[in-house]
């Protein structure tokens, strides 16, 4: 973790010090709305189902732009991801009050990440309007997380109390603290007297197995599409 935290901080401060002698620099605010799923192995797939969830995110963000074509965009997100997985098969289970009830069971998961998604983008330069097409590395880290497990039955619908997500990489832990991805979508700035305001679609691709002991039978990676409003101060449309 201190590898990559140093890693990052290196990156800003090479493309921080170019920027004061190449390119424009601008800071920004942002928020939107989201779908979340995950993408299971062969094997989980076997057992259930994943549905999407609803999602928000929202943050800031820098941009470096470099002779009027081409910039670099690092984000700072609160990021909620997650999803429910729906087994596939009925089962019956024993009732606490004795008896038994068949239906099927439900996951549901709501995991919430810091992202720093470090997009490089080409601009297509318009009169007041500039649009743009990017990609990118995006580095999450895990903050915290809730699990729902359900029991869908005609007869006897049952819910178990929420449970705590844990982030780490010992065997205890349900996903790794870390997940690498990759940032890829389109936007477009619309120039204001000052600043932009900024709208942006992207897709997130998580290219790492969160799960703690990288077991190929139980790997899992996010998946997200994303839909940003934002205002840049200073900067808009270059």
């Amino acid at each position: 973790m201190r590898a990559i935290t140093f890693t990052i901080t290196l990156f800003f401060a090479l493309i921080f010090t170019a920027s004061t002698a190449f390119s424009q620099v601008s800071f920004g605010v942002k928020a939107g709305i989201g779908v979340s799923t995950l993408s299971l192995s062969d094997q989980l797939s076997e057992i259930g189902t994943m549905d999407s969830r609803f999602t928000i995110h929202g943050g800031g963000f820098v941009n470096y732009g470099f002779g009027g074509r081409f910039a670099v965009q690092a984000d700072i997100l609160y990021s909620q991801k997650g999803g429910t997985l729906k087994s596939r098969e009925m089962t019956i289970i024993e009732l606490p009050e004795g008896g038994q009830a068949l239906g099927r069971f439900e996951v549901e998961e709501h995991l919430n990440y810091l992202d720093i998604p470090v997009v490089f983008q080409y601009r297509f330069r318009g009169r007041n309007l500039t649009p743009y097409i990017g990609v990118g590395p995006q580095f999450s880290f895990g903050l915290s997380g809730k699990s729902t497990l359900k029991f869908d039955s005609d007869t006897n619908p049952l819910q178990d109390p929420s449970q705590d997500i844990n982030f780490g990489s010992a065997n205890a832990d349900d996903y790794k603290a870390f997940d690498f991805g990759l940032s890829l979508g389109a936007g477009a700035e619309l120039e204001l007297t000052s600043g932009a305001l900024t709208f942006d679609i992207r897709a997130g691709l998580g290219l790492s197995n969160m799960d703690p002991q990288d077991r190929d039978a139980f790997k899992t990676s996010n998946r997200a599409f994303t839909f940003s409003i934002g205002y840049k101060f200073g900067g808009g449309g270059w």
